[in-house]
């Protein structure tokens, strides 16, 4: 980062004074609670049709630790905290042109494929058993340099639109209950989430009924596909 802490005053950032705060109304908007009730029980819906025609996931006790793979990389990240506020210490990188742009679009995530092993994560303070992954899979296979030259998973140590083989697996992993998503399924299961080309929203946790808040640990890995497939993690959300 060319330097850090905050910036300048910026009044292209803020409503000239005696103008409508558009911010103000739409952070001071009644939030529909009918709405979303109603979206989660069409989202049900959908998840018994889902599993009526291809079946429920494979659900596994996990018998001991996730190990970290050593397959993951980040990707086309920025550097500093960039969390999307419009005060974020982020980028300013010194081909910016501008770094009172508080630009922080760049695409960024943490890169793997089938032979990457298992990406780990700690979550804190979870409340009310919700988590879900964005995941793009519109990667070129090259461009996940970690795995260059490996045959197997984690090259056996210890530790563009693309078609998805029929042996192809996705498996989560939270608190060490594995669930296992075949070809068929992982499709289906993000296709009603896609918010565009090869990128999809996986809701991995969705428990009413969960004692939080707590820490969760989220672990995730692909297999069957060797290095021609490619994924970026590029958020969580949980609460």
């Amino acid at each position: 980062m060319q330097y850090e802490g905050a910036d300048v005053f910026n009044p292209a950032l803020f409503p000239p004074e005696g103008e409508v705060d558009v911010l103000g109304i739409i952070s001071s908007r009644r939030h529909l609670e009918d709405d979303l009730y109603n979206s989660h029980d069409q989202g049900s819906q959908q998840e018994h049709r889902r599993t009526s025609i291809f079946g429920k996931p494979i659900v596994e006790k996990g018998t001991g630790p996730i190990t970290p793979g050593y397959g993951w990389q980040l990707f086309r990240s920025k550097p500093g905290y960039c969390d999307g506020s419009y005060n974020a210490v982020c980028g300013r990188e010194p081909g910016d042109k501008c770094l009172l742009s508080g630009h922080e679009d760049s695409r960024g995530g943490i890169l793997g494929n089938c032979l990457s092993g298992w990406l780990v994560m700690d979550l804190k303070d979870v409340k009310h058993g919700i988590i879900i992954l964005k995941i793009e899979t519109y990667h070129n296979p090259n461009t996940s340099t970690r795995t260059a030259g490996w045959i197997e998973v984690n090259d056996g140590k210890s530790r563009k639109l693309q078609t998805f083989p029929d042996t192809f697996a996705f498996d989560y992993a939270i608190d060490g209950r594995i669930t296992t998503l075949d070809r068929h399924q992982y499709k289906l299961f993000s296709l009603d989430r896609r918010i565009g080309p090869n990128v999809d929203i996986l809701q991995v946790m969705d428990d009413p009924t969960f004692p939080g808040p707590k820490d969760v640990e989220v672990g995730i890995r692909m297999r069957g596909c060797g290095r021609n497939l490619a994924f970026s993690l590029s958020h969580v959300y949980w609460g």
